[in-house]
């Protein structure tokens, strides 16, 4: 016989939980007689069980004590009855008048008699066994509602991390142009440049801010005149005589600055004009707005 196939197919638990027949249970201690792994698998499941039951015991009810400790005196009743019942018959057997008088048991009687106890016994196991079991099935049932309510709550706490933090990143989204311009207009190590139509009848405004030292430059147009299709704004930065591409841009309704290209040189003024939408190397027409640093 393969032990561990034996022990592996949950007769053992079986036999701790009062499941098995008589003749199973006499196999299994025949077995554990012979086989120390056996005996030990025996007992671990046993401690497992008493673990188990210690960890998730709740107070019964007062009426279950009651009902369980009249059984036990029933079926201990029932076992002093057939040791008197068994015992009677064999009680004493005179040998011979030279022979003094004897009293003994046959040993088929004792057998049987043991048999019986160990039937007593396994019946013992068996009310235990099943109210151990129906402990150990009320706690299951109250671990997975506990588990399933934890799992749901921790679901709907999962959704709401989830939507705050997108909550948060278009919030960051939308103030992240605010907390430029407000870090940029109030530093003092940068100028202020305002740019001047050249046209008295186009109302434009722009503003320069930008930092000498750094290069940074940045704009905030949010008047000028709409664009044609395939046309935007580009920006120069006039240092001597000659004209830097400081960017492209197309302004719209919404108010904050245009990031454009690092200016890093002494300029002494800057200028705007319209370009295609590719860009230009040099400017191409006349400059809408132009401003003196």
């Amino acid at each position: 016989m393969d032990i561990q196939t034996y022990i592996s197919s949950g007769i053992l638990e079986s036999y701790v939980l009062g499941l098995t027949s008589l003749e199973e249970n006499q196999e299994i201690e025949a077995l554990a007689d012979e086989h120390e792994i056996i005996r030990q698998e025996i007992a671990s499941i046993r401690g497992a069980l008493e673990a188990y039951a210690s960890q998730f015991a709740q107070t019964p009810p007062p009426s279950l004590k009651d009902k369980v400790m009249n059984r036990l005196d029933f079926l201990e009743a029932e076992e002093n009855d057939s040791k008197a019942s068994l015992a009677s018959p064999f009680l004493s057997i005179e040998k011979t008048q030279e022979e003094d008088k004897e009293t003994f048991i046959s040993e088929d009687v004792i057998a049987y008699a043991e048999n019986i106890q160990k039937q007593n016994r396994f019946s013992y196991w068996a009310v235990a066994a099943s109210i151990l079991l129906g402990f150990s099935i009320l706690g299951n049932i109250y671990l997975f509602s506990q588990w399933k309510q934890t799992e749901t709550q921790l679901a709907q706490i999962t959704n709401e991390r989830t939507e705050l933090a997108l909550h948060n990143q278009e919030l960051e989204q939308k103030m992240k142009p605010a907390m430029m311009t407000a870090s940029v207009v109030s530093n003092p190590d940068y100028k202020v440049v305002n740019l001047q139509t050249t046209d008295p009848k186009m109302n434009a405004e722009v503003i320069l801010y930008w930092h000498p030292e750094k290069g940074n430059l940045y704009i905030a147009a949010n008047k000028l005149p709409p664009l044609p299709k395939g046309k935007k704004y580009q920006l120069w930065a006039i240092v001597g005589d000659k004209k830097l591409d400081a960017g492209m841009f197309a302004p719209t309704q919404e108010k904050g600055l245009f990031t454009m290209k690092s200016i890093p040189l002494q300029a002494q003024a800057f200028a705007i004009t319209l370009e295609d939408e590719q860009g230009s190397p040099e400017p191409t027409t006349n400059p809408y707005v132009v401003g003196k640093v």
